[in-house]
């Protein structure tokens, strides 16, 4: 391997805000790469979800090759080469740092640190925490977790050491640190409400009913260092930490927001064994993804201050690991702008029914910080690059306002080939993308390739009335699959997918008939928000694009170059093997782009 490749991958990183951005001076340092690189658009694959697109990179291959078209991040589920087993193959060492689809560990020459993409880490602990007085929120995330916020009941301290003479009285109570499920208490501990001058000002927190060396104390706005205690999990005992920010006091002890971040290991979540240990002993500790309840109740001012910590961490890691073991692979994902963007796409876009025109400028500055935040990761890692190394910087798929939810279930009940209340005792029946063909129905009889027909005809007359549109882009037979990268062999017997702008919805009651289209509902978001996963990899709407970002730059490559044409993400990865030297997976079917080279 003649040079070192750096991949670098940002999540639902959107072309057209990218450019945006770059052109308002909000990413300096994308504008210095894309100056001194090429780049563009890529076509995602289908489905446009996160797992199936950064398994694409990663192995340079179609769908139908790599195998992940479901929503699940799992080694076993992928059957073609990585980029990572190509770099072992030909003897060489690779840094995984937060990758998609990394776990269980398919090498054995490198570092693998967490897993990264969205759904709940297999490492952490606990989610993040709001602990309230006087209030209750919470986030309904799906697939991305839901947790509502704990109470904390005040009551006027009673046998605690050490507690101070004051008027008021101080204030206590009981926090817990409990697991993902809710099911079992982690932790308990203490805390205590302290006045000053007549109102309370501090929060002390304490694992016991002492005021002498405390965990922590706390004033309204204020973070508390990480603490580490030795949790009992899995059977084990691991030490991990966390820290609180008291967001809120009032002076009357009668609202109260105490933050928790996540509760993540400081000792054996990584390969090989000690990475973890040393990176906290070189990095701090790992902050993870922002805590999401604070995004689902929009306080964006500590998300923001936990999404700036976890970016200069994951540059203070990225450095060490390429410092002290000079990986010829360095990859890694950071997660948090897909996050925003389904949470906040229809308040800044003119084609959304919540848009406010008098509101938006609050939520486009939401999207400028967090894009400004990414630039800061990538011109962090950027800066401590030898000039012997291509970077490539890529997302995963763009992003689009969902305008509309289209009711295909309803739609094909109508037309009497669905039955909604028992979906097997139907002639078909909808999974995700998939229509499903009862068994009961031969595949060589005629009435197989009837139905067919008649779902094909059912799904292109779902009509838009009020945009004259037709949601569905396309339907494809099983065998047609290919078309879109899917393999027949794993789909159903038909696919569909939706026009930018479009996302599906459960079946609905007291819908009339034709009535297919319908405005979206408010989602796991506490908005109706943006969407990909369903949406035609090459479709856009208004402000957003189904596109995904890339950027090369280093040697070989040509400088300056705005690509108007795009590729697809399948080409990363057979493009930078070809600029480092590298032989490709075995799999990848992705081509050379011989435009962007020197």
């Amino acid at each position: 391997m003649e040079r070192k490749l750096v991949v670098i991958g940002l999540d639902s990183l959107v072309p057209t805000l990218t450019y945006r951005f770059v052109k308002k001076g909000v990413m300096p340092y994308f504008e210095k790469l894309m100056e001194k690189g090429t780049y563009g658009r890529a076509i995602p694959s289908f489905p446009t979800h996160t797992p199936t697109n950064w398994t694409t990179i990663a192995t340079g291959a179609d769908v139908f090759l790599h195998g992940v078209d479901v929503f699940r991040y799992d080694t076993r589920l992928r059957k073609a080469e990585s980029i990572w087993q190509a770099v072992e193959r030909q003897s060489g060492c690779s840094v995984l740092l937060r990758y998609p689809g990394t776990w269980p560990r398919d090498f054995s020459s490198g570092v693998i640190f967490d897993q990264g993409g969205n759904l709940p880490s297999f490492f952490r602990l606990a989610m993040a925490q709001m602990h309230l007085v006087g209030e209750r929120v919470e986030y309904v995330g799906g697939m991305h977790g839901t947790v509502g916020s704990m109470g904390v009941e005040l009551s006027p301290a009673r046998g605690w050491k050490d507690i101070p003479d004051a008027t008021p009285a101080p204030l206590e109570g009981e926090i817990s640190v409990r697991t993902d499920d809710d099911r079992r208490e982690l932790l308990r501990l203490f805390v205590l409400l302290l006045p000053e001058r007549g109102r309370y000002r501090k929060v002390l927190i304490n694992n016991r009913k002492d005021c002498r060396n405390p965990l922590c104390i706390l004033r309204e706005g204020g973070w508390s260092d990480f603490l580490v205690h030795t949790f009992q999990w899995k059977g084990k005992r691991v030490k991990a930490a966390f820290r609180f920010k008291l967001m809120l006091l009032s002076p009357r002890g009668d609202r109260l927001r105490l933050y928790r971040s996540e509760v993540y290991p400081v000792e054996g979540f990584s390969y090989p064994e000690g990475i973890t240990e040393e990176l906290y002993e070189n990095c701090g500790p790992y902050v993870g993804t922002p805590g999401r309840i604070l995004l689902g109740a929009g306080w964006m001012e500590t998300y923001f201050e936990e999404a700036k910590d976890h970016v200069e961490w994951l540059v203070r890691a990225a450095r060490h690991l390429m410092e002290t073991r000079g990986p010829d692979l360095f990859m890694m994902e950071c997660h948090f702008p897909d996050f925003i963007e389904h949470k906040f796409w229809s308040l800044i876009d003119p084609e959304s029914d919540e848009y406010n025109p008098r509101n938006s400028r609050r939520y486009w500055d939401i999207f400028r910080t967090t894009y400004f935040l990414v630039d800061g990761l990538v011109g962090g890692i950027s800066e401590a690059l030898g000039e012997d190394t291509v970077l490539v910087v890529v997302s995963d798929h763009g992003h689009c306002l969902k305008r509309r939810s289209v009711l295909v279930e309803n739609a094909l009940a109508d037309a009497g080939v669905l039955d909604p209340e028992n979906p097997e005792d139907g002639e078909v029946r909808v999974d995700s993308f998939n229509i499903l063909i009862s068994q009961r129905i031969g595949k060589s009889s005629p009435e197989y390739e009837s139905l067919r027909n008649r779902v094909v005809e059912v799904l292109h007359g779902i009509i838009d009335e009020e945009r004259g549109a037709m949601p569905v882009a396309m339907v494809l037979r099983r065998e047609e699959a290919p078309l879109l990268g899917l393999s027949p062999s794993s789909v159903g017997d038909l696919v569909f997918c939706l026009r930018a702008g479009y996302e599906t919805a459960p079946y609905r009651g007291g819908i009339e008939k034709g009535g297919y289209v319908v405005p979206p509902s408010i989602g796991k978001w506490g908005t109706t928000g943006g969407t990909h996963g369903l949406s035609h990899p090459t479709s856009s709407y208004s402000l957003g694009d189904m596109h995904a970002f890339f950027l090369f730059s280093g040697p070989g490559v040509r400088k300056g170059l705005f690509l108007p044409h795009p590729i697809h993400l399948k080409d990363v990865i057979p493009t930078s093997c070809l600029l480092t030297g590298m032989d490709s997976p075995r799999h990848a079917n992705g081509g050379v782009v011989r435009d962007i080279l020197e």
